[in-house]
C-alpha cells in the first residue's frame, strides 16, 4: 500500500478563494485516508476491529481477549491517523496568569538585617491550575556578610496529572493534586528538601525523589505499599496486636467481627 499525502496548495489571493482551496484539500484528504484504511495490506488492524464486534454469546466467553484487542485496535488506529494526517485542528487555550502577589519582611537591628520575601503566582492552564510559591530567607550580619540563606520553591498543581508514569497508566488521564517542594540552603549549597506527593482517586503516592517514576509509599484503596516503616506505638494484624512500647510484644486480642 502506498499513499501520497501532500501539503495543501494555497495559491488564491483572497480569503474566500483560500478557504475554498482548504475545503477541497480536506475533502481529498478524507478520501485518501478512507482509501488507506480500506487498503491495509495485511488486514490486521481491520480484522482486529471486526473481532471486537461479537454477538453477546461470544462476548461472554472472550471478554478479556476482546477487550485487549479493542485497546490494541484503538492504539493502532490512533497511531495510523496521526502519522498519516496533517493536523487539522490542535487548539489549546490558556488564560495566563490569574493572580500574582508578593510579600516582604525586613528586620534591622544593631546585630544585622533579616530579610524574608515571598511570592505567589496562580496560572490557569487548559488542563490544570498551577500555584507557584517562592520564599527566600536571608540573614546579614552587622558588617554586611551573609550568614544564612534559605530558598524554597513549591508548586501545587490541581487538574490533569501526567508527570509520573504511575499516575498516567494505559493512556487513561488521571486527575488529582500534585505537590512539589524544593528547598536549598544557599549558604552551603546543599539541598535540604526535595519531595513530591500525588493525590488522586487512585490513592496517595509519595516520592522521595521527584524525578523518579517509583514512589516510596503508596496508599491505594485498602492496601498500603511502603519501602520502610517505623512504628513507635502498636500495630494490629488481624487478631494480634504488636506492641513496641516496652520491647516487642505479640498479644492475641481476637478477631473483631464486623
Amino acid at each position: 500500500m502506498s499513499i501520497d499525502l501532500r501539503m495543501p496548495n494555497i495559491t488564491e489571493k483572497t480569503p474566500e478563494g483560500q478557504l475554498a482551496q482548504i475545503r477541497s484539500y480536506l475533502y481529498q484528504f478524507a478520501e485518501q485516508l478512507q482509501w488507506a484504511f480500506n487498503s491495509i495490506s495485511d488486514g490486521e488492524t481491520m480484522e482486529s476491529y471486526r473481532a471486537t464486534q461479537v454477538i453477546p454469546s461470544q462476548a461472554v466467553s472472550s471478554s478479556v481477549s476482546n477487550e485487549q484487542s479493542a485497546k490494541n485496535t484503538f492504539s493502532e488506529l490512533k497511531s495510523l491517523i496521526i502519522k498519516s494526517a496533517d493536523i487539522v485542528e490542535a487548539y489549546y487555550k490558556e488564560f495566563g496568569v490569574l493572580l500574582e502577589s508578593e510579600g516582604k519582611y525586613v528586620a534591622v537591628s544593631d546585630f544585622g538585617t533579616y530579610y524574608e520575601n515571598s511570592s505567589k503566582t496562580i496560572v490557569d492552564k487548559y488542563d490544570s491550575i498551577e500555584e507557584q510559591y517562592q520564599n527566600l530567607k536571608k540573614a546579614v550580619d552587622d558588617i554586611g556578610e551573609v550568614v544564612g540563606e534559605l530558598s524554597t520553591n513549591a508548586i501545587i498543581k490541581s487538574g490533569l496529572i501526567k508527570s509520573t508514569t504511575a499516575n498516567y497508566r494505559n493512556n487513561i488521564p488521571v486527575y488529582g493534586i500534585e505537590i512539589r517542594q524544593r528547598t536549598v540552603d544557599e549558604t552551603t549549597g546543599e539541598e535540604v528538601f526535595n519531595k513530591l506527593a500525588v493525590l488522586s482517586s487512585e490513592g496517595l503516592e509519595l516520592y522521595a525523589n521527584p524525578d523518579s517514576d517509583t514512589p516510596t509509599a503508596i496508599f491505594k484503596y485498602d492496601t498500603m505499599y511502603i519501602t520502610n516503616a517505623e512504628i513507635s506505638g502498636s500495630l494490629k494484624l488481624g487478631g494480634y496486636r504488636i506492641q513496641t512500647s516496652n520491647g516487642l510484644l505479640f498479644k492475641w486480642e481476637g478477631i473483631l467481627l464486623m
